[in-house]
């Protein structure tokens, strides 16, 4: 039904010529419901500023038009935003979107595409830094992704986490394991009892000590899951990183 989606609601009359709303009777209470989909293309649409400028009590006064994402730009954040989905979220080139901008009324050439992403990219980059810096120094509820050309190999990850201070979920990958040695002793690492799971799912049907621990493991998230933080006493009291 798609019920998350803007709805309009229209009033649909007959439009029989003889008709006559004020002679007529409704037959029934609730109207017979019609739904139609409608798609908007993108639109772009040319806001013109006209800034007013007033003198009073010997100071003037000029009128103030609603930012742009960049300094002296003309392009606003709606348009940065859906310049930046088709790039990233889509996967299209810069010129196929310089083609689809064009068959829905919009001539953007190459360069300026460029450019507006490589500015954008520089914002989202302090921005990430931002939520990283307090991850890691703050321990928030914040979340970050760490991406480095694909790689996940110890040398990103002693790098990314090597001079965290608190606690540290991961599974069994062995670069996580080294940040709970000796060699970092100001990161308490945690495992994971999902992880552990599938190490008791893997000894077999024939193994009962691992069928029991799997069963008491699979008890323990059932509990979990009748507990609220805030409620009846339960608190969060360590905060730290899940990997």
């Amino acid at each position: 039904m798609h019920y998350e989606m803007e709805v309009e609601e229209h009033e649909v009359l007959p439009d029989d010529p003889e008709f006559d709303i004020s002679k007529a009777r409704e037959f029934s209470k609730e109207p017979r419901i019609c739904i139609r989909y409608e798609c908007v293309p993108m639109r772009f649409i040319k806001h013109v500023y006209k800034i007013k400028t007033y003198t009073q009590d010997g100071k003037f006064h000029e009128g103030k038009t609603p930012k742009a994402a960049f300094l002296n730009s003309s392009y606003d954040g709606s348009f940065i935003a859906g310049l930046l989905e088709l790039r990233y979220i889509h996967s299209l080139p810069v010129e196929r979107i310089i083609n689809y901008f064009e068959s829905h009324g919009f001539n953007l050439n190459k360069p300026t595409a460029r450019k507006l992403i490589e500015r954008a990219s520089v914002l989202f980059e302090n921005l990430y830094q931002c939520i990283r810096q307090t991850v890691l120094r703050v321990k928030s509820r914040m979340l970050y992704l760490i991406y480095d050309n694909g790689s996940r190999s110890e040398e990103v990850i002693l790098k990314e986490l090597g001079n965290y201070i608190g606690i540290i979920q991961s599974d069994g990958y062995a670069p996580y394991r080294k940040l709970g040695s000796d060699e970092y002793p100001n990161i308490i690492r945690i495992g994971c009892i999902q992880h552990m799971k599938r190490k008791l799912l893997d000894c077999g049907e024939n193994d009962p000590d691992a069928k029991e621990l799997y069963s008491t493991m699979n008890q323990l998230f059932h509990e979990e899951h009748k507990h609220t933080i805030g409620v009846d006493g339960w608190t969060s009291s360590i905060m730290g990183i899940q990997i």
